[in-house]
Parts: C-alpha cells; structure tokens; sequence
C-alpha cells in the first residue's frame, strides 16, 4: 500500500499493482493522475479534468480492442489511435518526466505506459477498487434525498442499485449533473454505455414519464429494482405479466360509447394507448405486487408544464454558468412555451393530443418504452426486419451505420423463388423468437447459425454478425450436453417440419420454411453398393439427369424406391405453409370411376380420409367436387356421341350432338387449398373465336397457318360467384388477434385451419377483389390486375370430358392487422386512428391481406398429344359417314347389278317362253 492522497482530506487510495509491471506503472505517474494537489492546468493526465477522464476511457477502449486483436477498421481502433498512440504519450512525456526506471526517451517508449495507465483505471481502480466503491457510496449517501428508500443505504457491496435508481427516478444524474436522464450527458468515454438508439432516447422510467408531462410519476429504487428484473426475467410468469401489460395497454374494450364505429359492450380493438385499462393480474400471481404497481394512475395538470421545463433550465445552467463538461441535448425538456413547433406537448389546455386531466398508468408508461425499445433496437436495428432494400456500410463517429436489405427477413424478406418454394429458407426473426422462448421456458437450448459472418462492428469493436444462416445452415446447442442436432442444406433432417433432439430432448420445431419444403428433392442417403443403372429400383445420377429432370442433392447409387417413400410420407403430412401435423387423418383419397354412374366419373368422395371439410369451427363443406388437372387421369362426365358440334350425315334427323355445349356449371374441388367452386361455362357461341387448341402455333401474322390439329374445347372461369360460395363459410367466423370477428373479402377463402394462422387464398394481384366490388385491394401500390393474366380458367373437351387446357392462378395471403408491434403498417395513421371499425367494413381495427405469393399452374395438350386424340376420337364422324357412303355405293351397285341380272334373265326367259310357244 502506498500513502498518495486522493482528497483534500489527505485520505489514501490504497493503490495495487497486481499483475501490472512496475517498470511500466510507477508511484510517481499515478500520483500525477489522481492527487487532487496536482490537478493544475498544466497537468493533461489529471482524473480531475473531465476531458482527461472521457480520454482515458477512450484510450482504455482501443487499447482493450488492440490486445483482443480487433480489427483496425472499427470505430475504437481507427479513432482513439491517436489518443493511445501519440497524444498522451507526449501528455505523459511532458507531465511525468522519465526516471531510471525506463530506459531511452523517444515517444515509443511511453505508448505501452498510455495503455497500461487507462486499463489500470477502469479494470483495477476503478473496478475492484474498495476505497473507490465506499468513497463512491459515502458521496451519494450525504447527497441522496430521504423520500427515497435507499435513503444512506448505500454501501461498497450494493452499488448497482444506482442503475435501478436511475431508471426509476433519475437521482444519481440529478445529484451528479443537476439532470434527469442519461439523455442529458454527452455520450463520450465512460458515458458510452449502451447503444445510441438507447441511451438517447429516455431510456429510464422517469424520463419517460417527464416527456409525457406526468413528472410525479416516479418511483423508488426499491420499487425499480422489483420491476426491472421482473421485465428482464425468463420465466413463464415473467412473460404472463408482459404480455398482460401489452395487451391491457394497448387494446380498447366496449363499454356502450361508439367510437369510429366500435365500443358496443363485449367488443375489443386495437388501441395506441389504453389509460383505462385494468393491469391487474390474479392475485394468486407470482408478480401480483408489479401489475398493482403497473395499474396505479396520474393525472395530468397543466402545471406540470412549467415544473418539467424547468429541467431545461437547470440543464442549461450548468452548461452556460457554471460551464459544465458533461451535460448536454437540454432541450429535450422544452414545452411548447419554449418550442410551439417541437417541444413537449403540455400548455393550460391539453397534454399532447388529450386535453387535462387526463390519466396515465404507469403500466401505459411501461409499454410504450418496452414496445418501442424492442421495435426499433430489437427487431429493427438487430436487422430481424429491416426497412430499406439496400445493405451498405458507411462509418460514422462511434460505429458503422448499417442498412439491412429485405433478404435478411422481417416483414418483407428477399431470397430466392427455389429457396421460398421448395429448398427452405431460415428467418432470423423465427430464430430469436424461438430462442426467447427456449429461455422462457429454461430448457437450455438455443438454435445458432453454424457461420457466424461479421458485417461490423459496434463502437467498441464488439463485432455484429449477419442474423442470417447461410448454405451451411445451424445448430441446436444445449446448455450442458453440446451439439444437439446441425442441419445443412441437402439433407434429410433439413426438410423435416420437426427436429429431433433424441430421447432425452425430444423434438422441436424446425425453423426451416418453404411452401413445398422439401417437395424438389432426392436423398443421397438412400445408396447402396450397385450401380446398375438397368436395375428399376436404382438408378445413377446421370440416368436421373437424362430421365427425371435432375436432383438438388442426390448422389450416384440412388435408392429411387426409398426416396419415393420418403416423399409420400412428407407428401402425406400436409404440412400447408409449414402449418401443424395431424390435420388430416389418413393419405386415402377416393375418386369415383363412374362404373356406377358415368355422371359421377371423377369426382372425389373423401379427400385425406375427410368427407367433409372443415373451413372453420363453425362450417364445413362435403367433398363433392372433381380435381382439376390436363391429362385423362381426372375426368368430368363424358358426352361421348353427343358432344359432335356437327355430324356428316343426320343421326336422328340432328346434324349435331345433343350435349356439345356441355354441363352449364362444374364442381371443381381444390383439396391443397381448401376450396371448392361451381364453375360457369362461359363459352361464346357466336362461332366467331371459339375456344379450341389449334397447332402449329402462330407466332406471327405472316407465320404458315395450314392446321395440322386442332381440337375444339369448352371454357370454364371461376367467377365471383364461385367465390363468394366458398368465401361466405368463414364469413363472420374468423377472428383477429383481438379475438373479434371478421368478414371474408370479396374474392377470398380462408385457409386457416391447414396452416394454423390468418391465411387466405384468393386471386393474383387481388385481380377479383378490384373486378367484384371489394375495397382490400386499395391499401397496395404496384398491383396489376387482369382478367387475362390472373383469371383461374381451364378447357373441357367435352367428348371425353378430359381437360386439355388449365391456367390455374391463386394467391396465398396473410392478414396483417395493426398492432402494438406493428403499429405504423398503413402509411398514412390519419387514414385509420384507431380505434375503429370504419377504416374497412369488413372487420375492427386497421388490417390488409399481405400476398406471400401467387402461382399460375399453366398446362396444356401438347402437339403430339392433340393430334394423336384428335385422330382417336374426332376422326370418328368422317369415319363413320365414309363408311357409310361406301356401304351405299356398295349397295346401290349390288342392287345395280342385280338388277340388270335380272333384267337380262327376264329378258332370256321371255324369249325361251316364246320358243317353247311357237313350237
């Protein structure tokens, strides 16, 4: 121990120089840092400037950057290099004069001493330290006001209760600087202590609450202390009382007074701020005691203005009169006295949009901050969801601005149309969700991307890595037992919907997405030591290049069988949008052959072992509908013979078929998507442009046009009311987060009930809603809707009833509702303040069908098809009046032959008879 002083007092520091070499660190230089006799001007390694201060800290961060081997290019490295390097070096130079104890003179030789003097402050001293921290406690116990309840509590043991006390009340910045928040401190050195997205937006309780113009909401150290490790804690009961304090917050609840058409009693919507709600919790709930605390209210009172500018005023005072160092940005406490244009919005008359008094909770309080934090450093800033399409990396004064583009996911999400359709695409957003849950529920897990790429860094050089998992995929680490499962692209775990962990774990669910995940690919793992590619049941990669189109993955030696098996049972799942197990109940399905009744030939009767379908809880609808491919596998009814538009020759006195214009309506029934519609022949009998196949194709006006083939059809397109039919079983049966009803829009069906979320399908670029009447097509920009681009149409032939022509178009939707995370989706609030059930008819609240994506399944007969059935079946006609023009000449000769033999018989024997007369 030495004897330096610290004080006027003359009190001792009790100075250690454990781990640190003396040749280095000397009595004399730490003298000259932190002896208060020797903090004159000319003294630039005083701790008692506080430029020297925000310096050392700075210097402190570069030199811990360097030794962890940072690299160079980040804030702390690039721009505190001259602090470490050059500036106070000469500072130490200049004020500490070198003894024996260092060899040479140049500037080199004090360099290590920078370094080593700014870790010994902020890793020993500062830190460790005993007479620091009761120095420390001393201070604020003969400062700290008696209201509150760490009233001379303060001790070496219990100095983090200045961090609750902070965000509770502000007294530690109030005591130090004369200000409430750590807003109000200029961001330098050791006063950079979090993100600038937070510490520079009010982050404490009592900031908030004096931005908001209630200042006697504050609450004691204690009370902040219960609260805070409360909102940090990962537990079932932790997240029961957040998700109560959001919910109650932000949700408005009837009470007979009709507000933008909603308040009947028993309704619920979507509200910015509820100040009347009841966060009460039950009272046998473990944290009770916080939502009695959330559910206390304020009044306002206009003159809480003056008291709240008067910050700024003291914030002021200690820049302008007493020429302070660290306080800054006073002028967040101005009020519209000061600044009518930006100031805080509190006069006689109102407080911000609401006139006085009005209440406040401190559970409101307590969402806005948690909502708002989570939203723009969580999710935003974290680049879970990101809002410009461009990815750059621009240095700044502390860090490197980021911009995430939309293909590292969020709301909007750019990846490739194989990866979204077929291969799997892994969202960050799902992933922290999914490991927050994991805390919550404390089973140890945590899913990690296995390439952690860093894209930059934070001003301290702590490096920010990419939240998207690449072509190498990730892991399931536990806790305790390791690596519990790693899943890369291209193998048969990464197209599972569910993760096994073993029979200790058990299973999870998988983050990997796509719409037909796993439908395009072919498992290498299937092999086995033959190659002969004449076996039917293996097959090498290059008979599958030249047979089967190609494989993602798949290796020579591969097991066809196996994998078809593979692929019916993941077929089998119906996994709809990645939505849960178990939805159907069985792979049956039953198709009619109309063996009994031709009318029936394809219609299917049970569908996935259902006979029934149900849409909703409340409706269903029977299966009674026939698929809709090309290709003679699935059938309408044939009209055989009287599907002729013309005969050759009259067949019962009619040169033309009874039935050519075929059924007025079909069922068509769409099992993957839940639909089924009654679909209108719409065919044109002017005999101008009727509906036909017709080969060789013409590409232009002056191409040959001699028909080889040509195939008439009968056009079906469903129609409004084919939707309507289908969309009215969920109408008034579907229900928002908020658990109200809501309609189905025009053009629509719900989905739900396959992928397990608000789901719709319906037509591209909501083409029907535009044409039908519907208003939910309004709320996007870049929609192009067209009847002849996005109409679901397809072509009967109506002599074998097969479907030559098909052009299915569907679009998959997610119903987006306005919400505490989600609260700025339309762009423009005004258009719909909440709340409301007046901004769309059709439900409560502001809300949009999102499309995820749209399809147009297009098939057709192709030229050798056509031709082969035109020639099999609509030959038949002129077959059948060739046969019979032949069988009537045949005829007519016969009888023209026999004629004239027996005219000449009769001629012979006239003759004979005249003879034997004669004689």
């Amino acid at each position: 121990l030495n004897t330096v002083s610290c004080d006027t007092l003359g009190n001792t520091c009790g100075w250690e120089f454990d781990g640190y070499n003396d040749k280095v660190m000397s009595l004399d230089l730490i003298t000259n840092v932190i002896d208060p006799n020797r903090a004159a001007s000319w003294n630039y390694l005083s701790l008692y400037k506080d430029e020297n201060m925000n310096n050392y800290y700075d210097i402190y961060t570069h030199c811990s950057a360097k030794a962890q081997g940072k690299p160079y290019q980040c804030p702390a490295m690039a721009q505190y290099e001259d602090l470490a390097l050059t500036e106070y070096p000469q500072h130490i130079n200049n004020t500490y004069k070198l003894s024996q104890s260092l060899p040479g003179n140049e500037l080199s030789d004090f360099q290590e001493m920078s370094c080593q003097l700014s870790l010994w402050i902020f890793e020993r001293w500062g830190k460790d330290n005993e007479y620091v921290k009761r120095a420390t406690a001393d201070w604020f116990n003969s400062r700290w006001p008696e209201s509150d309840d760490m009233y001379k509590k303060f001790n070496s043991t219990n100095l983090k209760m200045l961090g609750y006390a902070q965000w509770g009340n502000g007294i530690p910045t109030t005591l130090l600087f004369d200000v409430p928040s750590v807003t109000n401190i200029k961001r330098d050195g050791m006063w950079r202590f979090s993100k600038k997205g937070i510490q520079l937006v009010l982050p404490e309780f009592y900031s908030r609450a004096l931005k908001w113009a209630y200042p006697k909401m504050n609450i004691t150290t204690f009370t902040a202390e219960r609260v805070l490790n409360v909102l940090s804690e990962d537990s079932v009961d932790a997240f029961e009382l957040r998700k109560n304090m959001v919910f109650k917050g932000t949700t408005f609840f009837g009470n007979g007074t009709i507000e933008n058409g909603v308040g009947e009693k028993g309704e619920t919507a979507f509200v910015l701020e509820n100040a009347e709600a009841s966060f009460l919790l039950e009272e046998d709930h473990k944290y009770y005691d916080v939502s009695v605390w959330m559910d206390q209210t304020f009044i306002s009172n206009p003159d809480f203005c003056p008291e709240v500018e008067n910050f700024y005023h003291r914030c002021q005072q200690q820049i302008d009169k007493f020429k302070q160092f660290w306080p800054a940005r006073c002028s967040e406490w101005m009020t519209l006295n000061l600044d009518p244009a930006f100031g805080i919005q509190c006069n006689d008359v109102r407080i911000w949009s609401n006139s006085h008094p009005y209440p406040k909770k401190n559970g409101n309080l307590l969402e806005s901050i948690i909502t708002e934090v989570m939203w723009e450093e969580t999710i935003r800033k974290g680049m879970l969801a990101c809002e410009n399409p461009s990815y750059v990396q621009e240095p700044m004064s502390d860090a490197f601005k980021l911009k995430c583009s939309y293909d590292k996911g969020g709301m909007f999400i750019k990846a490739k149309v194989r990866d979204i359709l077929f291969e799997g695409y892994t969202d960050p957003f799902l992933i922290k969700v999914m490991n927050s849950d994991f805390k919550m529920r404390r089973t140890g897990y945590q899913i990690v991307c296995n390439d952690q790429v860093e894209i930059s860094y934070t001003w301290n050089c702590e490096a920010i890595t990419d939240p998207q998992c690449g072509e190498s995929g990730f892991s399931v680490i536990h806790e305790t037992d390791g690596v519990l499962a790693n899943l890369t692209r291209n193998t048969r775990e990464w197209y599972l919907h569910e993760i096994d962990l073993g029979s200790v774990h058990g299973i999870i669910d998988n983050p990997v997405f796509a719409t037909y995940l796993g439908q395009l690919w072919k498992d290498s793992d299937f092999n086995t030591n033959t190659s002969d590619p004449e076996n039917d049941e293996w097959a090498t990669s290059q008979t599958r290049r030249n047979g089967m189109g190609g494989s993602v993955s798949a290796k020579p030696n591969f097991n066809r069988t196996e994998n078809e098996k593979w692929q019916k049972e993941r077929t089998c799942s119906k996994r709809y949008m990645g939505g849960p197990a178990g939805v159907f109940p069985n792979c049956t399905i039953e198709m009619e052959t109309g063996r009994g009744e031709l009318q029936n030939l394809g219609r299917i009767r049970n569908y996935y072992g259902n006979s029934s379908i149900e849409l909703t809880p409340f409706t269903a609808f029977d299966v009674n509908g026939n698929f809709i491919s090309e290709g003679a596998y699935n059938n309408f009814l044939p009209f055989v013979w009287e599907a002729f538009r013309k005969y050759d020759l009259q067949y019962k006195n009619r040169l033309e078929g009874l039935d050519y214009k075929g059924n007025k309506t079909l069922n068509v029934f769409l099992g993957d998507e839940l639909i089924q519609f009654t679909v209108p022949n719409v065919e044109l009998w002017d005999g101008k442009n009727p509906t036909n196949i017709k080969y060789p194709l013409r590409y232009r006006f002056f191409d040959n046009t001699t028909t080889e083939s040509e195939v008439f059809l009968l056009r079906y397109l469903v129609d409004k009311a084919g939707w309507e039919e289908i969309g009215m079983l969920a109408h008034g049966n579907e229900f928002d987060f908020f658990g109200m009803p809501y309609e189905m829009p025009i053009g629509m069906s719900s989905t739900r009930a396959q992928s397990g979320f608000a789901t719709t399908i319906g037509t591209p670029h909501h083409y029907g809603n535009l044409e039908w009447g519907g208003i939910d097509w309004v709320q996007f920009r870049g929609l192009r809707p067209d009847e002849t681009k996005h109409g679901f149409r397809f072509d009967v032939e109506p002599l074998t009833g097969q479907v030559m022509r098909i052009a299915k178009r569907l679009q998959v939707n997610i119903r987006v509702e306005r919400g505490p995370l989600m609260d700025r989706i339309i762009s423009s609030q005004e258009r719909c303040s909440v709340p409301t059930k007046t901004f769309n008819p059709g439900g409560y609240g502001c809300f949009m069908y999102f499309p995820l994506l749209w399809y147009d399944d297009q098939r057709v007969f192709e030229t050798k098809a056509t031709k082969d059935f035109q020639d099999t079946y609509l030959t038949a006609p002129g077959y059948i009046s060739l046969n019979t023009s032949i069988s009537v000449a045949v005829s007519v000769f016969i009888v023209g032959c026999s004629i004239l033999a027996w005219v000449h018989q009769y001629k012979k024997w006239k003759v004979f008879k005249a003879r034997i007369f004669l004689d």
